[in-house]
């Protein structure tokens, strides 16, 4: 398999016309790409891309290290950082396509050449490409998804590549007839580092908010880290739900930036964002999270991992908090008093130890989780964790 990992699949923007492939452009993160040079600045390369049709992409000069030519030179006064004019540039057609062209290169090299060559290494072909590429477009869902899956697991690049084209064919005014939804699970399982360029694309500027949803919720499931920079950007969307996805995409990545995103979705003005934000660093605590869990302990929805996390870290400056939702007469708060309970356990501060008592006799399971609250805290208490023994305990001490 070739190192030239620059895939098509991104670079379908506009048009199916393949170009002629003249020029080889190396970059410093150790990709190749193939195309044909336009125009050369002290800023930046112009270069039209297969199946890009009459549009071009812009990759900055100083990350790339050498171009060659099909006979093997390199145009002339490069890579002296002078501007080089090669030939007269093509206007883009339309500001949007220009912005999507120049942000290809950026795209492309959020996962690193050294891992994509070791993913295909790693493949082995079953020699079922072809029957399942055939089906990949069938009008019959039944034949039509799981051909979709075949591809992904047949161990052939050329099926990634091709879910990958398929999956940003459905940002198109005409999508085909599969849909985002089965692609992004095949991709997923197909764990290729290539696909995070095509879900980072999508997440960003998605046509739709559902899209973006989606394809932010694939990356974090797909797991590369390099994507938490998409992320970043992503938790910013004006749409909730996609706001919600960066969270969970940020719990599952768990970088150090995925902590700055979790703190600020933590006090999101939305449901959806905060509860997904409490659950990712319920998952996987850390202590600047604390202020903001004990802000999103008056969200009832995210309310409970919030009690959670906060008993995960310790956090006596949350027993207060605690302890007022553990005594809530709203009807709606019986699992958040539940898991108040528990936080409290976890803590283990004593002032704690006089309100769980108080309700061992409850019978809604709040008694069960206050006794189990007390065998966290209290290590003469009996080994049992029913209420009945943590009374008698109590009326004891």
């Amino acid at each position: 398999m070739t190192n030239k990992l620059i895939h098509t699949a991104p670079l379908i923007l506009m048009g199916f016309v393949q170009v002629a492939c003249s020029d080889t452009i190396h970059l410093k993160n150790g990709r190749v790409i193939d195309g044909e040079v336009i125009s050369a600045d002290a800023e930046y390369i112009e270069i039209k891309l297969p199946f890009a049709g009459e549009n071009f992409t812009r990759i900055r000069r100083k990350d790339v290290t050498q171009i060659l030519r099909d006979d093997g030179t390199a145009p002339a006064g490069f890579p002296v950082n002078e501007p080089v004019e090669l030939r007269p540039s093509t206007p883009v057609a339309g500001a949007v396509m220009e912005q999507h062209v120049q942000e290809d290169a950026d795209y492309q090299s959020l996962v690193s050449a050294e891992k994509m060559e070791a993913f295909e290494q790693g493949l082995s072909p079953d020699g079922t490409y072809d029957a399942h590429a055939s089906l990949s477009d069938d009008a019959d869902y039944k034949k039509r998804n799981p051909a979709l899956l075949g591809l992904a697991a047949c161990g052939d690049i050329r099926g990634i590549q091709k879910l990958e084209q398929m999956l940003l064919q459905t940002q198109s005014s005409t999508p085909p007839k599969a849909s985002a939804a089965v692609i992004l699970d095949a991709l997923e399982k197909a764990g290729s580092p290539s696909s995070v360029a095509v879900m980072a694309r999508i997440a960003r500027s998605g046509r739709a908010a559902a899209d973006r949803r989606a394809a932010v919720w694939s990356l974090g499931k797909l797991g590369f880290p390099e994507a938490m920079a998409v992320v970043e950007q992503v938790a910013r969307d004006s749409d909730a739900g996609v706001r919600a996805g960066a969270a969970f995409a940020a719990g599952r990545l768990n970088t150090e930036a995925s902590r700055g995103v979790l703190v600020r979705l933590l006090q999101d003005p939305e449901m959806g964002p905060k509860l997904e934000a409490a659950k990712a660093v319920e998952n996987n605590p850390f202590p600047a999270a604390v202020p903001a869990l004990i802000g999103a302990l008056s969200d009832r929805y995210a309310a409970a991992p919030a009690c959670l996390a906060l008993g995960k870290l310790k956090s006596r400056e949350a027993v207060p908090h605690l302890l007022e939702l553990l005594n809530s007469t709203d009807p709606e708060y019986g699992q958040v008093r539940q898991q108040a309970a528990r936080g409290l356990g976890m803590i283990g501060d004593p002032q704690a130890i006089d309100p769980l008592v108080a309700l061992l006799g409850d019978t809604s399971g709040l008694g069960h989780m206050c006794a189990h609250a007390l065998s966290l805290m209290v290590e003469d208490g009996p080994a049992s964790q029913k209420p009945s023994d943590w009374l008698e305990w109590a009326e004891k001490r």
